[in-house]
């Protein structure tokens, strides 16, 4: 009877979900910062409330 393949280890998880998201910042080229991606924010709702109304 062959023997049960071993748990998977939670720490390799954890580290290949590091390593997916590091990859992903790195892809994107920004250096995602808190304030970076507020002021991005604001700045789309801005456009939103512009294009409301009426102002391109």
């Amino acid at each position: 009877m062959p023997t049960p393949p071993p748990p998977p280890d939670p720490t390799a998880a954890l580290a290949g979900w590091i390593h997916r998201l590091t990859c992903l910042r790195d892809d994107i080229g920004f250096g995602l910062d808190a304030r970076g991606v507020a002021a991005t924010l604001s700045d789309v709702v801005d456009d939103m409330q512009q294009a409301r109304k009426g102002n391109p």
